[in-house]
């Protein structure tokens, strides 16, 4: 049975519209405060400018004042653009919009000289940000590499991943068996990734199904959000390009987790797959795998963030510092694994510094994917000091890195009527070309939700006040915002998180036509899934580095 004939909780499930400052008949802050100003100017005209100069300068003024004051396009006033574009030149002018990687200093000594340097200058080992004392190795205990004799810890020495502006200031370092922390010393919080797992498609699942993942998801996120210390959580689904020869390796060694039976020609225990099953089909496979250069696939990760300012007191009872930070994130880890599997997701497991270093430098470089792919053992992934491009030009609505073009999305409105179950589907296969859709959540603690619940129906109330005394005529997109104040409100005393949501979308060509005719497919996806896509005009590197790269650099108001 389809969807639409089955009686479920999530019928008639709309997402709010898309919330406007508005302050005064539908005008922003800033609008009524130019007007204002416009209408101060105005006077001082008339006062000073003689007849008949006067009436002809202050119509004038106030003509086109007002209509600069009053102009929204997409959404926004006229001021907010023209603000973005002088702050865009102004970053423009001091080298922010550009990045150059420093190549490594080659240090040649005389023929006569024994022996050779290399000095690399990118990614040095930096200074210790929370204690020296928490870069102590204790070499005396070689019993157990990641923990000194006393069980605390032992950060070892930090790695500074080699990333264009503010994210240039983070610094991995290892956790037990290798998980990767990263260390944000400008906003106090640790960073942990880890990598998803779906066992079966969502839209194979049967309606029932879908709805127990969809409840399980919900689940999932309440959790999360009820966890301490945690300030933001990024969930991505990445479509890349891998070697064909890492997917005849995941098949390889998931085929040996099939049940054993005996091989009819020599008698041995062998697992029940692959050439066991169907011996053409499984040659026929590997004979594809050999000759396919890349091989579409689906990249999934969840990045999430501990404010250490937020675990103070827990940090100060594990032993303090940066390894009680990450004595108090490796605990909320585990906690992390278990409310995964309910939605039909599993963490298969925690990224180290170098899988994580991958993950970035094939976002801005998405032509190295398939060489990062084919390594193996200890070369697996990258170093962090090479997690960023070699060079980046941002302009206004696009991000050039390595001869590969990137744009980014937001998604400014929501599906208004029905929404239904899986409808990020169509977007996140838009096709088989390189894009990341990323949902970032910030909890919110539930009495201030509430009251600003409270502050919003006080603000609709008052300009439903002033519409009536002005006998401005009714609008329907005015008293939807007093339905979806009404909403939030009403599941928040149901005993749902108080979550903030945004979504982020990148998609990427090696040329404007090829960047062009991906932006156009999922543009029309986008459209399918009842959702409006709003491009990041004079924000592509912020948005870029927020949307494609996994480590949560996001602010949401």
């Amino acid at each position: 049975m389809s969807q639409s004939v089955m009686a479920s909780e999530f019928d008639a499930t709309r997402y709010p519209r898309e919330k406007t400052p508005g302050a005064l008949m539908g005008l922003w802050w800033c609008q009524v405060f130019f007007n204002l100003g416009v209408l101060g100017a105005v006077v001082v005209v008339f006062l000073v400018v003689p007849f008949p100069l006067s009436p002809i300068l202050g119509i004038g003024l106030l003509v086109l004042g007002w209509a600069y004051g009053s102009i929204k396009i997409f959404s926004r006033p006229l001021l907010v653009w023209t603000a973005q574009l002088i702050r865009f030149r102004i970053r423009g002018r001091k080298g922010q919009l550009q990045y150059r990687r420093k190549l490594p200093t080659v240090e040649m000594l005389l023929e006569d000289e024994s022996e050779q340097t290399l000095t690399a200058e990118p990614g040095g080992a930096p200074e210790a940000t929370v204690g020296e004392e928490d870069l102590d190795v204790d070499v005396e205990d070689e019993i157990n590499p990641w923990r000194d004799k006393y069980g605390r810890i032992k950060p070892g020495p930090g790695h500074r991943f080699g990333l264009p502006g503010e994210a240039n200031e983070l610094i991995g370092y290892e956790l037990p068996e290798g998980i990767a922390f990263i260390f944000d010393p400008i906003r106090k919080e640790g960073i942990v990734c880890a990598q998803l797992q779906t066992s079966k498609a969502f839209d194979l699942e049967s309606f029932e199904n879908m709805e127990a993942r969809t409840k399980g998801f919900r689940a999932a996120q309440r959790a999360i959000a009820e966890m301490p210390g945690v300030v933001r959580w990024q969930l991505s689904d990445q479509t890349t390009l891998v070697s064909g020869a890492k997917v005849e390796n995941y098949f390889d060694e998931h085929r040996m987790e099939a049940p054993l039976v005996e091989d009819e020609a020599t008698g041995e225990m062998v697992p029940y797959s692959g050439p066991q099953i169907n011996a053409f089909l499984d040659a026929s496979f590997r004979n594809l795998m050999s000759q396919a250069q890349g091989m579409p696939i689906h990249e999934l990760w969840m990045t999430v963030v501990f404010s250490a300012t937020e675990l103070q007191d827990r940090i100060e009872s594990s032993y303090g510092g940066l390894r009680g930070f990450m004595e108090v994130c490796l605990g909320t880890m585990v906690n992390l694994d278990s409310v995964m599997p309910s939605a039909g997701v599993t963490v298969s497991g925690w990224h180290t510094l170098r899988t994580l270093a991958a993950l970035s430098r094939s976002a801005f470089d998405p032509e190295a994917t398939l060489m990062i792919s084919e390594r193996t053992g200890d070369r697996t992934g990258v170093r962090p000091e090479e997690a960023g491009p070699m060079a980046l030009d941002a302009g206004p609505s696009y991000v050039e890195s390595d001869g590969v073009l990137h744009r980014t999305y937001a998604v400014s409105e929501w599906p208004q009527e029905q929404a239904q179950l899986g409808f990020l589907e169509s977007m996140i296969f838009a096709g088989e070309f390189r894009h990341t859709v990323t949902v970032v959540c910030k909890p919110r603690e539930k009495r201030a939700a509430l009251r600003g619940t409270q502050g919003e129906k006080a603000d609709w109330e008052a300009s439903e006040s002033t519409r009536q005394k002005l006998k401005r005529p009714d609008s329907l997109e005015h008293r939807r915002q007093i339905e979806d104040i009404n909403q939030n409100e009403t599941e928040l005393v149901r005993g749902n998180a108080a979550l903030k949501q945004g979504a982020l979308i990148t998609v990427s060509g090696k040329d404007v036509q090829e960047l062009e005719a991906n932006s156009s497919d999922l543009l029309s996806k986008a459209a399918e899934a009842n959702c409006e896509l709003r491009l990041l005009w004079f924000e592509q590197d912020n948005g870029f580095v927020a949307a494609a790269l996994p480590f949560a650099q996001v602010v949401i108001d």
